[in-house]
């Protein structure tokens, strides 16, 4: 610490920096005294005359001096102040040449707190100068200047600023076209964060699957409400199936006459001995076992009608340009027999299809399936004037229904499909072809419902390889016995009977009452 007793430093000895600040100290005090309304010594001469007499003035001037002179000898010559712009004086050059001539400045004691602040001094010159504050310090704000109401005065605007940024010259040069206005740009909207690839695919395939599953719906309510009406308006022109047992017994003969009129063949009527009824429980279960395999292997779980055949038919019709299938039921057989008349059961038309369709369906929801196969069983043709089961097994093997074996049963389960065609005593081998096939279509049904179930036996029937070859076998190796038939030409009557049932079905052919003239001359 320096010595508080040490004699005070001559004016050639002292610090410009301190000897400075002392001035500046001085100045102060001569402030106060001339009274605590002057905010700063900045003032003109005549506001610090007319506020604080005559010797005022002398002694801030002489102070002013005195600064003025010790200024001129710390600044460099570059640094001092143009004579035209006095306000703008600065000790900033002085205190950078006196940082250099002193290497003692850097272990000099901190400024205090009334050092760092910047001290105006004025002169009757009419010009300020600002001690800048030491190394370290902040720059503190200059007080707005007041008037002598204490009212601010308009803030000084140098004419020119040092520190402004730089442009280059092209800056000042005129623009060789008018600028044209930039448009105003409308809002910006935020931007929505990318979505990946697979999630707009995704988006667009729900959007696609809604779209045409709900286009899909309408359609089905549209097929439904004409389907619905086409039903109504069929159905309204049907007969009455509650008649069908009673149609089951009444039919005409058929007649096949000579060019004289003579009769040459008539079809025996059921009701005079051809034809016996017999109860389902009194028909052998192989027959049921076969007749179902063969013509309606879901006789017993469809309404009437197979919905997946009757598609199955209309593709292949479509496909092949003509009736090839009719993908009929046992149902759909027993209302054609019974309830069609005979001009609409030969017609090949969507039209009696679908009302066959319709009365199989209604068949099915008044009659059980028992009374449905036991109907059907007893009004089929089985050839060579055998109506229904009974008279069958009769005609060709001379037992009862109940009697059939295994391959009795298939030998008649494939007759009606074509009693003219499959005619032993005239086409041996292809009739034991159609039993072949009877077998493997039961052979079929039993690997895939595990053996074929009937309503009139308690087990069902089962039919492996085995038995099949064993029952073909036993049919080529059986003689069948021509029925005692009084036919006149019975080769040119099996020729006729044949042409007829090329054209018509054989239920109509024996129902109908037709009377047939061919051109055999007796003579």
């Amino acid at each position: 610490m320096p010595d508080e007793n040490a004699p005070p430093p001559t004016p050639e000895e002292e610090d410009p920096r301190r000897r400075f600040r002392r001035l500046l100290h001085e100045a102060e005090e001569v402030e106060e005294e001339l009274g605590a309304g002057l905010p700063t010594l900045a003032m003109d001469a005549e506001t610090a005359q007319e506020s604080g007499g005559e010797e005022s003035p002398a002694l801030l001037d002489g102070l002013t001096e005195e600064m003025e002179a010790l200024e001129a000898e710390t600044r460099p010559a570059e640094a001092l102040p143009p004579a035209d712009a006095p306000e703008r004086a600065s000790f900033e050059g002085a205190a950078a040449s006196q940082s250099a001539a002193s290497p003692q400045r850097e272990s000099a004691p901190a400024p205090s707190v009334e050092d760092t602040q910047p001290r105006k001094v004025g002169a009757s010159s009419g010009y300020e100068a600002t001690l800048p504050p030491p190394p370290g310090a902040l720059p503190p704000r200059k007080p707005p200047r007041v008037d002598a109401s204490g009212m601010p005065l308009p803030r000084r605007v140098e004419q020119e600023d040092l520190g402004a940024t730089q442009v280059s010259p092209a800056a000042y040069r005129p623009p060789s076209r008018p600028i044209q206005p930039a448009a105003a740009s409308p809002p910006s909207r935020p931007v929505p964060p990318p979505v990946p690839g697979w999630r707009r695919s995704l988006g667009c395939f729900l959007r696609l699957a809604i779209a045409g599953l709900f286009l899909l719906v309408i359609l089905g309510l549209l097929g439904a409400s004409i389907g619905l009406y086409q039903y109504y308006q069929i159905a309204s022109t049907l007969p009455d199936v509650a008649t069908l047992r009673q149609r089951a017994a009444k039919f005409e003969t058929t007649r096949i006459l000579d060019r004289n009129g003579n009769v040459l063949y008539e079809v025996i009527d059921p009701s005079a001995g051809r034809r016996t009824y017999v109860t389902l429980d009194k028909i052998s279960p192989y027959l049921v076992a076969a007749t179902i395999a063969t013509e309606d292997k879901g006789f017993y779980s469809h309404p009437g009608f197979d919905p997946v055949a009757v598609l199955r038919a209309l593709w292949q019709n479509y496909t092949s340009g003509e009736v090839v299938s009719g993908a009929s039921t046992i149902t759909q057989q027993l209302a054609r027999i019974l309830l069609l008349g005979p001009e609409e059961r030969f017609e090949r038309s969507y039209r009696r299809k679908a009302r066959e369709i319709i009365l199989a369906a209604e068949i099915t929801r008044r009659y059980s399936k028992d009374e449905i196969l036991e109907l059907y069983l007893n009004e089929i043709y089985y050839g060579n004037l055998a109506y229904g089961v009974e008279a069958a097994a009769e005609t060709y093997f001379g037992v009862s229904a109940d009697k059939l074996t295994l391959a009795q049963s298939a030998f008649l389960a494939g007759l009606p499909q074509a009693p003219s065609v499959y005619d032993v005593y005239t086409n041996r081998d292809v009739t034991l072809e159609r039993a072949n096939q009877v077998l493997v279509l039961m052979f079929q049904a039993s690997q895939e419902q595990g053996c074929i179930y009937v309503s009139n036996n308690q087990q069902p029937v089962c039919v492996d390889a085995v038995t099949a070859a064993q029952a073909l076998e036993e049919l080529r190796q059986y003689t069948f016995h021509n029925p005692d038939v009084q036919i006149r030409y019975p080769h040119w009557v099996n020729y006729v009977r044949s042409l007829l049932e090329s054209q018509f079905d054989p239920q109509t052919m024996y129902r109908s009452g037709f009377t047939v003239y061919t051109t055999l001359d007796p003579g």
